[in-house]
């Protein structure tokens, strides 16, 4: 079935036809990428915040490891994340993202400097 979006604008009438493969698309865009890190029990709530779904491997009264469900920009909100979780906060997996929080800091310090 097509289905067609009909919008009324101040030029006249656009038709907006969605591409055929608009499922997948979404789809892709939703997929998501497993990280495992270890935050301070006192900033549990910020991988809360940030994941799609959050799973409990292991904690102590300090700290709790976690394995949080991103979605994308994964870089950009594991390092957001990271940023807001604090100095004790660190990504055992994937190694890729280990600096992400280091790399999101540097861009906002960049940002802010100029």
């Amino acid at each position: 079935m097509l289905t067609v979006l009909v919008l009324l604008v101040a030029g006249g009438l656009w038709l907006l036809v969605p591409p055929a493969d608009v499922d997948q698309l979404i789809e892709a865009n939703r997929s998501r990428t497993s990280v495992v890190l270890v935050v301070p029990q006192s900033a549990r709530w910020a991988v809360d915040r940030f994941a799609e779904r959050v799973e409990v491997v292991q904690e102590d009264e300090d700290s709790v490891k976690l394995r949080a469900e991103m979605l994308p920009p994964v870089s950009r909100r594991v390092g957001l994340l990271l940023i807001t979780a604090g100095p004790d906060a660190y990504v055992m997996a994937p190694a890729d993202l280990r600096e992400a929080g280091a790399a999101v800091a540097a861009e906002l310090l960049e940002h802010h400097v100029s």
